[in-house]
């Protein structure tokens, strides 16, 4: 039996092809960017852990923008970003930087509206 794929599992097909899975980093589904520094840490071991066969990641409302929801019950993990100062981002003036967190969800962790549709149908 033939599946039609939907363009937006299209899109995650598309970040999936271009390299094997034990050789492509952990990439976000909206930026289609390899996360850096000690964030692929955590990611890689989320990754193990939950033996996930992708590293697909997002947050939840880059998931919701998909067309994704997150499956009940799902944890994310915390990766950790550096930033300016709001109010010092277009002036000269070095300064600390702040540290900003963000929660991401594996590709596996979520389940596409259709799916998601099937699954309360099914309840009532």
């Amino acid at each position: 039996m033939e599946r039609r794929v939907s363009k937006k599992e299209e899109g995650i097909h598309e970040i999936n092809s271009h390299k094997r899975e034990e050789e492509m980093s952990h990439i976000n589904i909206e930026t289609k960017k390899e996360y850096q520094g000690k964030n692929i840490k955590k990611l890689d071991s989320a990754y193990q852990k939950e033996g996930y066969e992708h590293k697909i990641w997002g947050t939840f409302p880059q998931w919701k923008s998909k067309g994704h929801s997150i499956g009940k019950g799902q944890k994310g993990v915390k990766l950790l970003f550096f930033t300016k100062p709001p109010e010092e981002i277009n002036g000269d003036e070095e300064s600390e930087k702040f540290i900003r967190h963000f929660i991401v969800f594996n590709l596996e962790q979520t389940l596409p509206e259709r799916e998601l549709e099937k699954l309360q149908k099914g309840k009532k």
